[in-house]
């Protein structure tokens, strides 16, 4: 699946180079115009880098077969084991709910239950946080990093080396 080649054991490390070299191309500007429109967009920008570096990374460094078995990966959401579906479906109202806490624990006025409980019990609302959350959270990035980083880096370390280094 993997062409060879000698870049090819460093084209991990290669992909974190551009990966961090053209976001912070995006994100610097964006420091510099605080509270500007167009600082805004910079840091979407530059949130969708690591997918974009990781689909040119694997048309890169992968035959058209590895090309095909990655974006099966993207796709197939039957490779998706039951218990991670908890995990997926549970995970950000769980985060919500820690760091809720932790903010009120430290200080901070939530708003109050009933007016959470109002927004849940918005069909569209749920969607569309729903739908933010996977375009920010995996489309932005997860391409890069899990769909083309942690593979190289398990091929020669353990899973939890390589997800320490990710």
């Amino acid at each position: 699946m993997e062409r060879k080649s000698k870049t090819n054991r460093a084209s991990v490390w290669w992909f974190f180079a551009a990966t961090y070299a053209a976001s912070w191309l995006l994100w610097a500007p964006a420091i510099l115009w605080q509270g500007e429109q167009p600082a805004l967009l910079l840091v979407v920008l530059g949130a969708f880098i690591p997918s974009l570096m990781g689909i040119l990374f694997t048309y890169r460094t992968q035959d058209r077969a590895g090309r095909r078995h990655f974006w099966r990966r993207v796709v197939d959401v039957r490779r998706i084991g039951r218990p991670w579906w908890a995990v997926i479906v549970l995970i950000f109202p769980l985060a919500y709910a820690v760091s809720g806490l932790a903010y009120s624990l430290l200080g901070g006025d939530l708003p109050p239950l009933l007016d959470i409980l109002k927004q849940l019990a918005n069909p569209g609302l749920v969607v569309q946080l729903v739908l933010a959350n996977l375009i920010i959270s995996g489309l932005s990035e997860e391409l890069g990093w899990r769909g083309f980083a942690l593979d190289r880096l398990q091929s020669r370390r353990s899973a939890l080396v390589a997800s320490l280094i990710l």
